[in-house]
């Protein structure tokens, strides 16, 4: 690493972000290839090849982001290993630009290999499916998180505890725009949210699970609910 590039907190914090995502993406191809073999060996198989063809194409993203140490946020010390000569900020941004080219591919491969029935109940059964392991990291992610954390967090400052946890700070402009911040209350818009970056509303809809998964490990009463409009969504929480 250069002078001219050394990086802070705050591009710490992104690149801890990216790399927790990336996690949550493998996890849900884990978790719907293991339902898959149960019934579907064909699909199964399949489903295997696609993602090793995916992974094999994205291979300097796993080199700048996967890590055995899934969850930690201890993780962005490891950009000190990987900078050179570009700017952090270039560094990020293409690798987030990465990223999320590899989260549309990854739930697009997902979505091909629902198994296709007439039946509506067990096509929505495999997004049920999908959205339960979506909250189990969720709560994982919230346990590591407490387990870091002197005292339980006070509902006030869930705002900025989901902005870096989700979306790495504020390295992106202003990603969630707030809306409502009240005392039992909290509202804001996600200006980077899956529709956005990535067009694929599956990684939208199952996102907002690992959220709910997350704050309602942080607060059991509370009530959380993600609404999509024409252009964007916005994340409601009310305790």
């Amino acid at each position: 690493m250069t002078m001219n590039n050394l990086y802070g907190p705050a591009h710490a914090l992104f690149f801890s972000a990216m790399h927790r995502r990336l996690h949550w993406i493998l996890s849900l191809h884990l978790y719907f290839e293991n339902a898959l073999g149960r019934d579907y060996i064909d699909k199964v198989q399949s489903f295997r090849k696609e993602k090793e063809k995916l992974y094999d194409s994205h291979r300097q993203l796993f080199q700048n982001l996967y890590s055995e140490k899934d969850l930690s946020f201890s993780f962005s010390n490891k950009i000190n290993e990987l900078l050179d000569d570009t700017p952090v900020e270039s560094y990020l941004l293409h690798l987030f630009e990465d990223l999320s080219k590899f989260e549309v591919k990854a739930f697009e491969c997902i979505e091909i290999h629902i198994p296709k029935t007439s039946s509506t109940n067990l096509q929505t059964n495999w997004f049920f499916l999908l959205g339960e392991g979506s909250i189990l990291w969720g709560r994982k992610l919230a346990g590591e998180f407490l387990c870091l954390s002197k005292d339980k967090p006070h509902f006030s400052n869930l705002y900025s505890i989901l902005m870096g946890v989700f979306a790495g700070g504020e390295f992106l402009w202003n990603p969630f725009l707030l809306r409502r911040h009240l005392d039992a209350e909290l509202e804001f818009e996600l200006r980077y949210c899956p529709h956005r970056t990535s067009g694929s509303s599956l990684s939208c809809t199952l996102e907002a699970k690992m959220v709910e998964g997350f704050a309602q490990t942080l607060y059991p009463d509370i009530l959380y609910k993600r609404l999509s409009k024409a252009d964007y969504c916005f994340d409601q929480f009310t305790l």
